[in-house]
């Protein structure tokens, strides 16, 4: 390389002779990048905005050249004129108002000449026409063009309507609001903004080079205001999103947000962007009241619309319904996988003697959204065995298929109870899976029943004033759980008479078959993570759209289960859940979504078993009652005393014990001869409250019987070395038959631990 030259400036012409090569064209090239193209897709020219520049000094001296010597001027320079006058958006006009006061000229001619141009001369060619015109213009090195000097962003129409095509080959219509003033849309998409350059003309800058706006303000209950954004992207389709007002507001959250969506920009620009989202947010507070965000799905707005995912469902039509922060994680999980016709061949399989424990089950994803218009807000299925293979969590997964992920919409037992009271409350009408919930305490499990069953969590107070917080955690669904454990065993094994519980939950067998092989069940089974999620959507419309006939149906097919099971009040739980189920499965198999499903055998055996379960639950009522105190004694026979009341006539001396207490404790005394029993009211009262007893009812039915004879001052050691003070004590008649064996209670004491039951291991 040789320097040739440290000073002064080279023009265009100096450059080109000394590269001996033309290194640009006489006209502007037309081929762009993607991007290019795009941005060039909403520029213009308008010949009349250069020739006003012209007119104030400011424009092009070669067009006004043109223009005041149209008579005399030359072919090669007016020809190149027309090339630019063409090219502007007023071409039409613009070539015939530079060309009529030639002596030859001719409209027809002109116009052939303007059409013959391959594109815009540039300065270079319109100076090698005319070096004089060029001499002292402003632009000279600014530009490449004089139609430059005419550029501006065609704008679009207000409220302009788009397609594009969805990845499932679908196509959406998509309606974008007027930007807000001083931002305006192109006429091909893209964000631009009117400034005044330094001479204070108008110009518009280039904000964003895709369709990105405010669609809706919203209210996330738990995250304050929002905001709903709407980007398209040239090959990628639509993206909708929602974020926090307070992410808008913040440089480097917005960015980060904005770039996980799709939108790339660099600092400057992203402060432009930043200008003009918070500007919509402006402009839509002045023109739209603030729309609230679901936090639930299932049934909304009088039940008028319902919720799956980030779907609004309405009966004609399926809108885009933003995620608040509390749906945003399950509703991910919410979108249609797949084939439909590849989900209900799975599905199919249930359809098959054998399977109809399994099918009842996952009926339930159909069945749960019907409960509510029982009047009932939540009830419990159960799926119990104790051997592994049974099918039981894939009755859960075909469950959760309907609507989304057959996993991911899944609660374990190991999750807090807290967090399935705060699933259920997000779930709100769509069924709730809880896949083995063996380990969980009958306490526990107690309280979870009466927790669902009641359709509301915990209320609290607020963290710094004295009142309650809203209790938005409400529903009206069903649970269908797994277990390895029967939860009826559990929670008579820490009640007396668990009838609340036990009638919450409809619990029953899933035997083991020889349908299906494992190795066919898991090929079967395992589409399920490639197909879900189709048949939700479906279902749900048809109930918006025919809600009055769905009801109907389920208040038929409950009549005659009530009928044929003949279910009572006490049974409401079960009557309801069942009814739920198998009519939501007709109404699906009605609509296509389990085509050639036998519901009717199904029903059939639902009945048998429901007709065997209320057999086997006893009622309290059929309880005897002296069992109570029965309980009471064999749990305590090691803190029981047995002596005569008598003193022996020959002596006059009291009566040795026949059995003594095993420890200090002492709780029950019994006097053979006077055939009395007398028990410690305080702890007897302690074991009633702990085992949920009314004894107060128990004491009324022995009474009755002859048996409980009322309450004393007892001191319940007399007659043995133990000193201890009178208490208050309940007698009971050993004389009545059918109470208590007191012979054989007696031999039962004498060999009672030795050591304090709560000390050993």
């Amino acid at each position: 390389v040789e320097i040739m030259s440290m000073e002064g400036e080279s023009s265009y012409e100096d450059i080109r002779n000394i590269i001996g090569v033309l290194v640009a064209p006489d006209y502007i090239p037309r081929q762009h990048s993607e991007m290019s193209k795009a941005l060039q897709s909403n520029r213009q020219s308008r010949f009349q905005t250069i020739m006003t520049k012209t007119m104030n000094g400011k424009g092009c001296a070669q067009l006004e050249h043109i223009v005041l010597n149209q008579d005399t001027i030359e072919e090669p320079l007016w020809r190149a004129g027309l090339s630019i006058a063409v090219a502007c958006v007023d071409g039409e006009e613009a070539i015939h108002k530079i060309s009529n006061a030639h002596p030859s000229y001719n409209p027809d001619e002109t116009e052939k000449k303007a059409r013959s141009t391959k594109g815009p001369y540039t300065c270079v060619s319109f100076e090698k026409l005319n070096s004089s015109a060029c001499t002292t213009c402003p632009h000279k090195g600014k530009i490449t063009s004089p139609i430059q000097l005419g550029s501006e962003i065609a704008a679009s129409e207000p409220d302009v309507e788009v397609v594009h095509e969805t990845p499932k080959g679908t196509v959406e219509v998509y309606k974008i609001p007027e930007y807000p003033f001083p931002y305006f849309r192109g006429k091909n998409g893209g964000v631009y903004l009117n400034v005044k350059d330094e001479d204070g003309e108008e110009d518009a800058i280039t904000v964003y080079e895709h369709d990105l706006y405010v669609v809706k303000r919203l209210h996330d209950p738990s995250k304050g205001d929002s905001v709903w954004i709407r980007l398209h992207l040239p090959v990628d389709g639509v993206r909708e999103f929602s974020m926090p007002q307070t992410e808008a507001m913040n440089y480097e959250r917005l960015r980060e947000r904005l770039a996980w969506h799709g939108v790339a920009a660099p600092k400057k620009q992203m402060d432009g962007i930043m200008a003009y989202i918070i500007t919509s947010i402006k402009d839509l507070q002045h023109k739209h009241k603030v729309e609230m965000m679901r936090t639930q799905f299932g049934w909304a707005d009088n039940d008028s619309k319902f919720i799956v995912g980030d779907k609004e469902i309405s009966a004609d039509k399926i809108s885009y319904s933003p995620p608040s922060g509390s749906t945003g994680s399950l509703a991910n999980w919410m979108h249609p996988v797949g084939e439909m016709e590849e989900w209900q061949s799975i599905a199919n399989t249930y359809n098959q003697a054998g399977f109809e424990p399994h099918a009842f089950g996952f009926f339930t994803a159909f069945g749960a959204p019907l409960l509510k218009h029982l009047n009932l807000k939540g009830a419990i299925i159960n799926l119990v065995n104790n051997i592994s293979g049974t099918g039981k969590s894939t009755v859960l997964k075909m469950c959760n298929s309907v609507w989304g992920h057959p996993e991911e919409l899944m609660l374990q037992w190991k999750d807090t109870q807290n967090s399935m009271i705060h699933r259920l409350g997000i779930m709100n009408n769509l069924p709730v899976t809880i896949d083995e919930i063996t380990k969980l305490s009958g306490d526990n499990f107690s309280d979870l029943a009466y927790s669902i069953s009641q359709g509301r969590g915990k209320n609290r107070m607020m963290q710094h004033d004295n009142a309650e917080r809203i209790n938005a955690t409400k529903w009206a669904t069903m649970a269908l759980c797994s277990s390895n454990a029967s939860f009826y065993d559990k929670l008579s094994s820490i009640k007396a008479t668990p009838d609340g519980e036990f009638m919450r939950l409809l619990e029953y067998r899933i035997e083991v078959t020889d349908i299906l092989t494992k190795e066919d069940a898991d090929l079967i089974f395992n589409g399920l993570y490639s197909h879900y999620g189709h048949a939700g959507t479906i279902y749900a419309q048809y109930l918006v759209a025919n809600l009055e006939t769905a009801i109907d149906t389920v208040m038929q097919v409950q009549q005659k289960l009530d009928k044929e099971v003949n279910f009572t009040s006490r049974e409401r739980f079960w009557s309801a859940t069942a009814a739920c189920n198998i009519a939501g499965a007709l109404m699906a198999k009605d609509l296509g979504l389990l085509p050639n499903f036998d519901i009717g055998r199904v029903y059939r055996w639902l009945v048998k078993e429901l007709v065997n379960m209320r057999v086997e639950a006893k009622s309290p009522e059929s309880i005897n009652q002296a069992s109570i105190i029965g309980e009471f004694l064999n749990e305590h026979r090691a803190s029981t005393l047995v002596i005569n009341g008598q003193a022996d006539a020959r002596s006059g001396m009291e009566q040795l014990p026949i059995v003594e207490p095993k420890f200090n404790d002492l709780f029950v005394r019994i006097e053979p001869d006077a055939k009395r029993l007398y028990i410690n009211a305080k702890q007897i009262r302690t074991y009633c409250t702990k085992q949920q007893i009314d004894l107060k009812n128990i004491l009324k039915g022995l009474e009755i019987d002859g048996i409980y004879l009322g309450q004393v001052k007892k001191r319940l050691s007399k007659g043995t070395k133990l000193q201890s003070p009178p208490v208050d004590a309940y007698v009971f008649n050993l004389e009545i038959k059918d109470f208590l064996d007191a012979e054989t209670y007696i031999e039962a004491a004498k060999s009672a631990p030795d050591a304090d039951p709560r000390t050993r291991l």
